[in-house]
């Protein structure tokens, strides 16, 4: 069962050459909670992975994501990657309540994962 997006989430898709008759080859999430927003997913097709498709797509929001308190929760490994974007490592006291609650449940399982938010 995959998740629904709500209507105030903000859906970002990447096609080649912006030919809409062409497949989507990456996507992302912006997930709006209270007056924060978080990345919650970005996904890149298998074969355009590691040729800058989601920094691009990052760097194609920027205006969007400094207008607003964006966090993301990506795995370990990746936050050099989120830093190339813009994005810093924060303790998760230093976000929201709410943000911290969802850094919380999900590190509670068990995920490898930091905290990030964007710089303004």
């Amino acid at each position: 069962m995959r998740a629904q997006a709500a209507k105030s989430d903000r859906i970002y898709i990447a096609r080649l050459l912006s030919d809409n008759n062409k497949p989507i080859i990456a996507a992302l999430r912006l997930c709006k909670i209270n007056q924060d927003w978080l990345l919650r997913s970005m996904c890149v097709e298998k074969n355009f992975q590691r040729q800058g498709v989601g920094l691009t797509m990052l760097k194609q929001i920027q205006t969007e994501l400094k207008e607003k308190h964006c966090y993301c929760f990506p795995y370990t490994h990746l936050q050099s990657f989120y830093q190339q974007a813009g994005f810093k490592l924060i303790d998760s006291a230093q976000a929201s309540p709410e943000i911290e609650q969802r850094f919380s449940q999900y590190s509670n399982n068990g995920i490898d994962i930091i905290i990030m938010q964007h710089s303004a």
